[in-house]
């Protein structure tokens, strides 16, 4: 059945969506290790529930893709990117160019409200990648490649990004391990992942020249 309304109804009054449909039923231990959370990055420990950039970007994507819309939720977003609050405003995902990827994802899948935001990303990732034409991990490499190509970017950020990525596969194929959500997720299997969908998109880019490089 369509669950879009019953997603609308777990928001705040700014109308960005919460992070938990009913925090009152979580386990006591869970309820423990959010607070741990919160206290070693400094976020408040008043509200038992909470609004993060990277749930309400998936958020945003899911709706993006039933043809709906959250102007408030994009709004939240905008604000946040334009501010460059990022990941301060996530309490799980602790990569910046993790939630800039699901941003720009939820951007490309339909979600043009968030404008703005791709206007950050084009000129940000750029400033924040390494010497050595990573962004870090493999998952934060894979994501900001993918970030960038999300947003039609095309320049030598993005070649030196990708050349990090084919460099850093291990013999196996698979990328290495990173952590995707706070505490939990430390798997190969994301970056891998994203940085499959990077190289492709990135193949699709040089083979159409829709953009001149």
């Amino acid at each position: 059945p369509d669950n879009v309304e019953m997603l609308f109804q777990y928001r705040d009054a700014r109308g960005a969506f919460y992070t938990w449909q009913d925090p009152s039923l979580f386990h006591p231990q869970a309820l423990q290790l959010i607070d741990g959370l919160k206290r070693m990055l400094a976020f408040p420990l008043d509200d038992p529930n909470d609004v993060d950039c990277g749930v309400n970007a998936n958020v945003l994507w899911y709706l993006a893709l039933r043809d709906h819309e959250a102007p408030a939720a994009c709004a939240y977003l905008n604000e946040r990117m334009l501010a460059r609050d990022v990941p301060r405003c996530s309490l799980f995902y602790p990569g910046r160019a993790s939630i800039v990827y699901m941003m720009t994802r939820a951007y490309l899948a339909g979600a043009a409200c968030l404008e703005p935001s791709v206007g950050v990303a084009r000129e940000w990732l750029p400033v924040l990648q390494h010497t050595d034409g990573s962004w870090g991990s493999d998952l934060e490499t894979a994501c900001a490649v993918a970030s960038l190509l999300h947003v039609g970017y095309r320049g030598a950020s993005l070649d030196r990004g990708v050349a990090a990525i084919l460099r850093r596969q291990r013999a196996d194929g698979a990328w290495h391990r990173s952590r995707f959500i706070a505490y939990w997720h430390m798997t190969e299997v994301v970056p891998t992942a994203i940085s499959l969908e990077a190289l492709s998109r990135y193949l699709q880019a040089m083979a159409s020249r829709e953009t001149p490089w």
